[in-house]
C-alpha cells in the first residue's frame, strides 16, 4: 500500500526546515511549514511527521500536537525535534521527552536531530536567554567537562546539523509503511 505522507515543520532558524526537507526527499513526502498547513485536511494522510524545535526544556506547539494527535487515532504520527544538545546529551534529551510526551506515556514515535544555534536567526529576547544560560552553565560550581564544552560552544552559533541524523526517521518511516 502507497500511504500518503506529510512533514510538518515549525522552524525559527532553519534548522528543523532543513530537516523538513531532507525528510521529504527521501520518503517522497509532501512538506508544509505549520503556519501554511490546513489542519482540516489531516485526515487526507496515513503518516504525519512533526518537526519542532526544543525551547527551554520544552517542544514547541506540544500542545497543539497533543491535539491532533489524540484526534487523529487512524494517523501514525512521528515527532522530530531539533536542539542544540548533542547528541550524547541522552540524558538531558530523555528528560524532555519524559516532560513533554506525557500524553502518550512517551510512545508517540519520536527522535532528537541535533541542529545548532543561529544567533543572527534569532529574535533578541531568545539570544540573551541562550547566552545567560551558556554563561551560567560556565560559572556554575563543579561542571562535568561535557558541559563546559557544551556551554563554551553555545557562546557562538554553531551548526551540527547533518543529513545522517536523519537516517533512523526515514528508517523508522520506511519499516511502517513497508510493513502495512
Amino acid at each position: 500500500m502507497n500511504k500518503k505522507i506529510i512533514v510538518i515543520y515549525i522552524s525559527k532558524t532553519g534548522f528543523t526546515q532543513q530537516y523538513a526537507y531532507d525528510i521529504a526527499v527521501d520518503l517522497h513526502a509532501e512538506m508544509v511549514s505549520w503556519d501554511r498547513f490546513d489542519f482540516d485536511m489531516i485526515k487526507q494522510f496515513d503518516v504525519v511527521i512533526f518537526g519542532s524545535r526544543i525551547v527551554a526544556g520544552q517542544i514547541d506547539k506540544i500542545n497543539a500536537i497533543k491535539f491532533y494527535v489524540k484526534d487523529n487515532p487512524d494517523i501514525d504520527f512521528i515527532l522530530y525535534v531539533t536542539g542544540a544538545a548533542p547528541d550524547t546529551a541522552t540524558k538531558e534529551i530523555d528528560k524532555i521527552w519524559k516532560e513533554n510526551l506525557t500524553f502518550m506515556n512517551e510512545t508517540l514515535p519520536h527522535f532528537y536531530l541535533q541542529s545548532g544555534l543561529k544567533y543572527d536567526q534569532m529574535n533578541i529576547i531568545e539570544r540573551n536567554l541562550v547566552k545567560a544560560f551558556a554563561k551560567f552553565l560556565k560559572m556554575k560550581p563543579h561542571q562535568k567537562e561535557e558541559t563546559l564544552k557544551q556551554a563554551e560552544l553555545m557562546s557562538d552559533s554553531f551548526d551540527h546539523s547533518s543529513i545522517e541524523k536523519t537516517v533512523p526517521l526515514i528508517d523508522y518511516v520506511k519499516e511502517l509503511t513497508d510493513s502495512n
